[in-house]
């Protein structure tokens, strides 16, 4: 696996895709289409609560991934094309905390 620092612009795009869906997100319970579903939407409105600077690179491969799912509403509805914004080289290795409790 390749170290990698995510570059600037990077973290700004996927910032920016990820508050526009926490924006008009109610967690897909009266809008369907609109921000994230029921799934995504506790972790990722989480994340557009914090400052870019504060994600991790994991943050930062996490989020655009999730994001995959809403590329079309992303390029519909925020003209954000997913495509773009693809982080590069491999993620960070994460230790999920929760598998070890």
């Amino acid at each position: 696996m390749n170290a990698m620092t995510c570059d600037p612009r990077t973290r700004q795009l996927v910032y920016r895709a990820t508050l526009a869906l926490a924006a008009c997100c109610d967690g897909a319970r009266a809008r369907d289409g609109t921000g994230y579903n029921s799934e995504d939407t506790f972790r990722m409105c989480g994340l557009a609560r914090l400052d870019p600077r504060q994600w991790s690179d994991g943050d930062v491969h996490e989020a655009y991934w999730r994001l995959a799912k809403y590329q079309r509403q992303l390029l519909e509805n925020h003209d954000i094309d997913w495509q773009e914004m693809r982080p590069v080289g491999d993620p960070p290795v994460r230790v999920d905390i929760w598998r070890e409790l």
